[in-house]
């Protein structure tokens, strides 16, 4: 789950999510060029993604498909595919981002997530977090922030930002910010879409997706074969229900 930077036709995934300048936030998907390999997905990867070199792909890729049985080939388009639907989505949601300049005000009960179209250079990208209590957020903020769990008045989000619980007993949810506290102090990763295969940095929606299934078992993002959750799909998860909005 929150900045972003201008690189030309480059998306960098930032904050809770993507930073892409308008062009490509609003541009079709892009598909590999020339003779479907792993190679090409990579590189239009590193492309999309300055922050993560390619190297860093590679080993992403050949690690998740050992772990799940599955071809190089498939874990890499599907990682472009987890892209380009982000880009869809930072394209459709543009019109309801706004720069974050208000907090997203207290929750019902610990373990309740927020979600923010938090918005920078007219384009929107998201940010999640987790309520430690229902005053205090545990989040990643951003590139060069660590995680942390501080108040709600520290937390800044968007117009039209949205206040969840997550469908599931309340001793639950308090396992799950159990694990969120645990996360803390953890440097930002940049690595957006292979976020649910990592537990080192941590980036805004990876914090609440691990907080949830490590934690207890629940699983945000509803792609088993998914290795990125973004914030937009904790915000459609089966598991959240929406009871506020920060006007």
């Amino acid at each position: 789950m929150m900045k972003h930077i201008r690189r030309s036709v480059t998306t960098a995934i930032i904050g809770s999510a993507l930073l892409l300048t308008p062009s490509v936030a609003m541009a079709a998907p892009v598909e590999p060029a020339g003779t479907e390999n792993v190679d090409s997905y990579i590189s239009q990867l590193v492309e999309m993604n300055p922050g993560v070199s390619y190297g860093e792909f590679e080993d992403a890729i050949a690690s998740e498909a050992i772990k799940s049985g599955r071809s190089e080939l498939d874990v890499a388009k599907k990682a472009l595919d987890e892209l380009n639907a982000a880009l869809a989505e930072s394209g459709a949601a543009t019109r309801l981002g706004a720069n974050a300049d208000r907090n997203p005000g207290k929750a019902n009960q610990a373990g309740d997530v927020f979600y923010s179209p938090t918005s920078s250079l007219d384009v929107t990208h998201g940010h999640s977090g987790i309520y430690s209590t229902t005053t205090m957020v545990v989040e990643a903020p951003g590139p060069g922030q660590n995680s942390a769990n501080h108040s709600y008045t520290n937390v800044k989000v968007a117009p039209g930002s949205l206040k969840q619980s997550v469908s599931t007993t309340q001793a639950n949810r308090n396992a799950a910010v159990e694990m969120a506290k645990t996360l803390t102090g953890r440097e930002y990763n940049l690595n957006f879409l292979f976020n649910k295969t990592a537990r080192g940095a941590m980036n805004c929606s990876q914090l609440v997706w691990v907080a949830y299934i490590d934690g207890v078992g629940i699983d945000l993002d509803d792609d088993d074969q998914s290795t990125a959750v973004f914030p937009y799909e904790i915000r459609d998860s089966k598991w959240t229900v929406t009871y506020g909005t920060v006007a």
